[in-house]
């Protein structure tokens, strides 16, 4: 190149420093015109990550990946935040469809301490006890007692109706 077309190409790259280094190549033909759809970059938030589970839940063969948008969805908001439990919990059945159960029971045990951690025993109770079955399921008694004790101990918490304890009571029998 010579020194002249080089002096050409910085004083263009200067005249348009929001094009880069591509902008001389482009204005004079070097470089192939880009064509097709262009690619829009969005932020990834919780609710994208739901509405794109949403999407994938369609079918019944996303359930897995649809699960896991969930759980990050859910992951991302802060522990307080009630959303975080549904998201998990939804995250959590979605693992277990599709036979994930490490996955589904991790998610529902966030899930539970997410709750407890609220304000929401019985949320949390419900949550917990789900865990204790796929404990069960993965033939993990040791892993289910845990968690069955763990249930039984939110029984007893002080603000809890009487109804809402026998219902805790019930579905860990």
């Amino acid at each position: 190149m010579s020194k002249a077309r080089m002096i050409k190409h910085m004083m263009v790259a200067a005249a348009f420093p929001a094009m880069g280094w591509l902008a001389p190549a482009c204005l004079w033909g070097q470089v192939p015109a880009v064509t097709g759809a262009a690619t829009l970059y969005t932020e990834v938030t919780p609710a994208t990550l739901e509405l794109k589970a949403e999407g994938l839940m369609t079918s019944l063969d996303n359930a897995g990946q649809a699960g896991d948008l969930l759980e990050q969805a859910g992951r991302m908001l802060a522990v307080e935040d009630a959303n975080s439990v549904g998201l998990l919990i939804r995250a959590a059945r979605l693992h277990y469809f599709n036979g994930e159960l490490a996955q589904a029971r991790q998610a529902m045990k966030d899930a539970g301490w997410r709750a407890l951690g609220q304000g929401f025993p019985v949320a949390a109770a419900n949550a917990y006890t789900d865990a204790a079955l796929i404990a069960v399921a993965q033939k993990d008694v040791d892993g289910a007692r845990e968690l069955a004790a763990i249930v039984n101990l939110i029984a007893h918490w002080p603000g809890l109706t009487t109804a809402e304890r026998r219902q805790i009571k019930s579905r860990i029998k």
